[in-house]
């Protein structure tokens, strides 16, 4: 069932007469938390320790420079680097401007997914950590993934 005015828009998934899904959406409400971008890097901020990111919003987006690198990727220079153990490296670690410039010279590409909304004079945060959720089933950066189990589960009956 869809709604549609021109305040908002309502959708409900209504299957076997009950209520599955219902969503709103405002369309004054631009919402880009989630989007998937591919962007330019503009500029290293050694004291800040984060890059700006050009992906074609008014404001360049900010990523951490410990948030430029995947997790997976992360975990693979661990792994070759440390003789084959699989323990992940640290996250926070501080990177200097030239390990950046290795991997992210400035006017270089990189995929980001945007985790937190433009706030006032402020770009929106974004990350190299892609998650990609859906109803059932989310694609994690980890090697682990997970997965809702609803549709095998049986709901109680009114009489339980």
């Amino acid at each position: 069932m869809i709604s549609a005015e021109s305040l908002e828009t309502r959708v409900a998934l209504v299957v076997g007469g009950k209520l599955e899904d219902f969503k709103v959406e405002h369309p004054s409400q631009q919402r880009i938390v989630g989007s998937i971008y591919k962007g330019v890097v503009q500029n290293l901020e050694d004291g800040l320790q984060a890059a700006f990111v050009d992906i074609g919003l008014r404001k360049n987006a900010f990523i951490h420079y410990w948030d430029m690198f995947p997790e997976d990727l992360a975990r693979l220079e661990a792994v070759e680097g440390g003789g084959g153990h699989a323990r992940p490296a640290p996250r926070k670690r501080q990177y200097t401007r030239d390990e950046i410039s290795q991997h992210f010279a400035v006017g270089s590409e990189i995929i980001v997914q945007v985790s937190k909304g433009p706030i006032g004079t402020k770009g929106p945060r974004v990350t190299a950590s892609l998650s990609i959720p859906s109803r059932f089933f989310v694609l994690m950066p980890a090697p682990s993934c997970a997965a809702s189990r609803a549709r095998s589960r049986t709901r109680p009956s009114a009489s339980a």
